[in-house]
């Protein structure tokens, strides 16, 4: 694709919607998904008064943890959503930068769009990241999963629905 058949293709787009893990960064370079999901499930084992299912101590990807506990356990549900939070709140402090994916968000906001992240990882972790970096002032909005409600995280819509609904409405044609 031709870089002015991009310019064309974007040109009517003023929202622009983003995934966080990858697009703008690589969550866990610096504190690896399988050793968060490790230490997930070991505070979730000081929690329990019975056994864990035997899956939680071989899951190695710490979304995938949190719906594991919260389908076999959803008492258990919004602790182990905070303390996946803390752990990505650390992950996010060694976190590797994404330069393409911060300077296509710098561009998208040069040229007059709005940018906003929806994600599966902590809104905390996500604004973290953004405010280290310099991205926060650029950013129009934060949709991470819902704190305590791993349902709400991909490939449900329910974050993504709450970014649209979020986002100023176009001006019609009327007001223009």
């Amino acid at each position: 694709m031709s870089t002015n058949h991009l310019a064309d293709v974007l040109r009517p787009v003023k929202h622009v919607l983003l995934d966080f893990d990858g697009p703008v960064c690589s969550v866990f370079a610096g504190l690896p998904a399988p050793e968060v999901a490790r230490r997930l499930y070991g505070a979730l084992l000081s929690t329990l008064t019975v056994d864990a299912p035997a899956d939680w101590a071989t899951e190695t990807d710490p979304l995938a943890l949190l719906r594991h506990v919260a389908d076999a356990r959803p008492d258990l549900a919004a602790t182990a959503d905070r303390t996946l939070t803390r752990l990505e709140v650390e992950a996010v402090a060694s976190a590797e930068r994404n330069a393409g994916g911060e300077a296509a968000i710098r561009a998208c906001v040069e040229s007059g769009r709005s940018v906003w992240i929806i994600s599966n990882n902590s809104g905390a972790a996500i604004r973290d990241y953004l405010d280290a970096h310099g991205l926060a002032d650029v950013i129009a909005g934060v949709f991470g999963r819902v704190p305590g409600d791993p349902t709400s995280m991909k490939p449900s819509p329910r974050l993504l629905l709450d970014a649209l609904a979020a986002r100023p409405p176009h001006p019609s044609p009327a007001s223009l």
